[in-house]
């Protein structure tokens, strides 16, 4: 505002998104890459004149704020796309995509379709090794992600997509250095194995869309039944997230972590009453964790997914396991 000040308190993530600026000034970055927290046209990082826009995915979450239908969704994540700027998109959804096209249209802002015409994406695979094609135009792309799920080759050509605008606007990113960069990134919480006796892995997956990932990962890479510790917040569509969760799992153990938006397991386990010859119920992360440990007997597999609060405080706790032991 012209006054300099703002009317009411800010919430958590203004304030966070307030602190990431100050820490990126203070160290003196090249680039930022920064992340929207909820939809994009409203969101607190949408104030900055961004290098490059990019829409990764457009997928159902949020809806209560975003909208019920993927062209609603894909309205509010389009508000970070500025005037005469790129937009490196991703999104396959002809819906979604009609209206992202239609706003770039409107603001002059070239749209590169990082698998539209022109450009091919595919997984060859050569006895246990697995290598993403991305070729776009005269270049070809061979890589292997650091991090774990076809998903995450896709996100990988969205990001090469991304890092050659950046070079024909400028900066010194070359081939090589990025098939390095997508080789050796990593991402907490994300498909994370924090333990491999017994096997242990954590996924923040709150959508449906993150959720059929983790589904397709464990059934592709793990491939037998495990146990399931489960949170997740109250306004999460939980019925869409558990169809895709809940068959994976021999056991069920629900809990929740220290945040008041979170779902009660009582609630949880009520609104899903197929699966509750599987459940356990823990108030608390760590109990639910040391039950999942006991249950498991360092043989079965373990799966903590469903909220990114329950990921950081399992990670906490694991870790702690793991030092005292």
């Amino acid at each position: 505002k012209a006054s300099g000040q703002v009317a009411g308190a800010l919430t958590f993530f203004e304030i966070l998104t307030i602190a990431a600026f100050l820490y990126f000034r203070q160290k003196k970055v090249d680039l930022a890459v920064l992340e929207v927290g909820m939809g994009g046209r409203f969101d607190a990082t949408n104030v900055v004149r961004p290098e490059v826009s990019v829409i990764t995915t457009v997928s159902y979450d949020h809806q209560q704020y975003l909208g019920s239908t993927l062209g609603q969704i894909a309205r509010e994540k389009a508000g970070i796309i500025k005037d005469n700027t790129p937009c490196v998109c991703g999104v396959r959804s002809q819906e979604a995509l009609k209206v992202i096209r239609q706003k770039c249209r409107e603001v002059r802002a070239p749209l590169v379709l990082a698998f539209g015409p022109g450009r091919h994406f595919s997984l060859e695979k050569t006895g246990a090794e697995e290598v993403f094609v991305y070729k776009t135009g005269s270049r070809i792309y061979k890589y292997c992600p650091s991090l774990p799920g076809r998903h995450q080759g896709e996100n990988a050509a969205v990001a090469i997509a991304t890092a050659e605008v950046l070079r024909e606007r400028g900066w010194n990113l070359d081939k090589n250095r990025i098939v390095r960069a997508v080789g050796s990134t990593t991402w907490p919480g994300r498909l994370e194995i924090i333990s491999s006796v017994p096997l242990v892995i954590l996924d923040g997956c709150h959508n449906e869309a993150g959720a059929r990932a983790v589904s397709q990962f464990w059934k592709s890479k793990v491939g037998q039944p495990g146990i399931l510790v489960f949170a997740v917040m109250k306004d999460k569509e939980i019925e869409n997230i558990a169809r895709w969760l809940f068959p994976l799992a021999s056991r069920i153990i629900l809990t929740r972590p220290s945040l008041e938006r979170a779902a009660p397991p009582a609630e949880v386990a009520a609104r899903l009453g197929r699966y509750r010859e599987k459940y356990f119920l823990e108030d608390k992360v760590p109990s639910a964790l040391r039950l999942a440990l006991a249950l498991s007997g360092g043989q079965v597999p373990i799966l903590v997914a469903g909220s990114l609060f329950l990921v950081g405080e399992a990670r906490q706790f694991l870790r702690f396991y793991q030092n005292r032991g």
